[in-house]
């Protein structure tokens, strides 16, 4: 197959990545809710085309985690001949969890991912700005 131009790829013109990520065939209903509310929610260009298997994991794991959250709610404890035990619904939805905070700090959805980063270094001043405070120190106004 012959090589395609750089122009030939499918670009947005205000730098969006919205139009190029759709949800994998392999959702179902709910997953693929999750999915897209996630790529809108976000901003235009937060996700590019190489996270969309990170967020098709993503929305699984959430769709788990409530699954095996409701389960865990309608019964907590397992009563059996050798006692009340934890349901073992607390393992998968510990599991499932786990999962969703790893996915989301992979993908930058928590709050802290969000904000910009603050500079290692600070700016550097100008010359009058350095004149300015060494005057200052001195007493020289």
């Amino acid at each position: 197959m012959p090589r395609q131009a750089a122009a030939s790829a499918e670009f947005i013109a205000n730098g969006s990545t919205r139009q190029l990520l759709q949800p994998p065939a392999d959702l179902d209903k709910l997953e693929r809710e999750v999915f897209v509310d996630l790529v809108m929610g976000a901003g235009s260009a937060h996700f590019v085309p190489s996270d969309v298997p990170l967020l098709a994991c993503y929305a699984k794991a959430v769709i788990g985690e409530r699954i095996a959250a409701g389960e865990l709610a309608a019964k907590p404890v397992i009563s059996g001949p050798a006692g009340d035990r934890p349901s073992p619904w607390l393992a998968i939805w510990q599991a499932r969890i786990r999962s969703v905070t790893t996915l989301a700090r992979m993908l930058s959805l928590s709050p802290g991912g969000r904000v910009l980063s603050r500079p290692s270094e600070p700016d550097p001043i100008s010359g009058y700005e350095k004149f300015a405070l060494e005057a200052a120190r001195d007493g020289r106004n």
